[in-house]
């Protein structure tokens, strides 16, 4: 769902970006501009998820988590 938000919600900042830079509100400068920021915004949050997450998710998969002891 998350991922979801975030590409619906980056559409529309690109959007603003596009009317504040005069472009128009569709065609190729949009989708490049959306595009664009959609590829840093992604790799910004790729950056900020820690290492140990990134052996989880490789291990595991995208939802697992590891079984911890004592429970």
């Amino acid at each position: 769902m998350w991922a979801a938000v975030g590409i619906h919600g980056g559409f529309h900042v690109a959007s603003a970006i596009n009317l504040a830079l005069g472009l128009t509100a569709d065609g190729p400068g949009m989708w490049l501009t959306a595009g664009a920021l959609h590829v840093v915004i992604g790799v910004v949050v790729a950056l900020l998820i820690p290492h140990r997450r990134w052996v989880e998710v490789r291990e595991l998969g995208p939802y697992g988590r590891p079984v911890r002891s004592g429970r």
